[in-house]
């Protein structure tokens, strides 16, 4: 984070060890109904020109936890606890005009259906554009970058797409576009979220390619948000598998697969559909995501898990080392090494 952003800010920050350290994140949505715990005491961290993957099912929380990072979060919505270190500094608590200064610059988003976050109405290139020339940037130097961006995305006739209108684009050239945007202005972190939803299986791999390319490219760090086990195999280094609001794992992408240790994580990679499976059976999670309004005491998944125990329906279960590189939030494992 460069100097002029918190040159205001009078409380001193810790160095952070990582780019970013999220820490007991809960982020609240006061409804009609009652409070929605989207996300509820979540951790996790990335390390400088780190790819790490958060994947779980629809209404797990990893999209909302992604929104958090830029402060993008719904109206009723609130920051009920914990903080978000990104270089040292607390984004929870930075106001409006310094959340501007990160959007963008530090931290860029990548999003599910491009079309809805571009404009319909405006060139493509003059989208792209829109940071630089809102920073000042000259027109004809923003123009220059726009074209290089397209082509860093390794979109074919780039200076042709810059001059088109969304709707004349592909999907995959829409998703391409919306990174070109992520990347100009040469952020720290980028966040994919869902970022292959809309697209259809070709061009998911090229999608899913191409962001890896750009993370070496660009030495930057990039986190993955997906139900797709698939894609953080072949992306990530590290993996968090979050249900219901909070983390259940932690690991890197080798010891996850080869020995997930939470049911809930021995679940979904069970569920994936390999070539070398007889038939191409798959085995399912039985029963659905809890209700965020009124989730179940203690562990969060006891209501599908089949080595649910008495302890589980009363507490939550703490964080278990495994190893160096996996932890797990499950009473099945408490004894291996808690740390609290």
């Amino acid at each position: 984070m460069t100097g002029t952003l918190l040159e205001s800010e009078t409380e001193a920050t810790v160095k952070a060890r990582d780019l970013l350290e999220v820490d007991r994140l809960a982020v609240h949505i006061d409804t009609y109904r009652g409070t929605v715990k989207a996300v509820d005491g979540v951790s996790f961290r990335i390390g400088e020109k780190e790819s790490v993957g958060i994947v779980g099912e629809s209404g797990s929380g990893k999209s909302m936890t992604a929104l958090s990072l830029l402060r993008f979060t719904p109206p009723g919505a609130r920051f009920a606890e914990g903080r978000i270190l990104f270089e040292g500094h607390d984004l929870v608590r930075l106001s409006q005009e310094q959340m501007r200064s990160v959007r963008g610059n530090r931290i860029s988003m990548v999003f599910q259906d491009p079309m809805t976050f571009l404009n319909p109405l405006m060139k493509v290139g003059d989208q792209i554009a829109e940071g630089l020339v809102k920073q000042g940037v000259g027109r004809r130097q923003a123009r220059e970058k726009v074209i290089e961006a397209l082509r860093q995305v390794r979109m074919a006739s780039p200076e042709d797409v810059a001059d088109q209108y969304p709707h004349q684009l592909s999907g995959g050239m829409r998703q391409r576009a919306l990174i070109a945007m992520a990347i100009i202005r040469s952020p720290a972190l980028l966040v994919a979220d869902e970022p292959t939803t809309a697209l259809d299986v070709t061009v998911q791999a090229q999608i899913i390619n191409l962001l890896r390319e750009i993370k070496e490219e660009h030495g930057l760090s990039l986190l993955l948000i997906t139900h797709d086990l698939g894609i953080v195999a072949h992306v990530c280094d590290r993996i968090y598998v979050m249900y219901a609001g909070r983390i259940m794992e932690e690991a890197d992408v080798f010891s996850l697969f080869r020995d997930g240790k939470h049911p809930y994580t021995r679940g979904l990679i069970a569920s994936v559909a390999y070539e070398d499976q007889p038939g191409g059976a798959v085995s399912f999670i039985e029963g659905s995501v809890p209700s965020p309004i009124n989730p179940p005491a203690g562990c969060r998944f006891q209501t599908r898990c089949p080595h649910v125990m008495p302890v589980c329906r009363e507490k939550q279960p703490p964080r278990t080392r495994i190893s160096d590189t996996q932890a797990v939030y499950c009473w099945l494992y408490e004894e291996e090494g808690r740390d609290g």
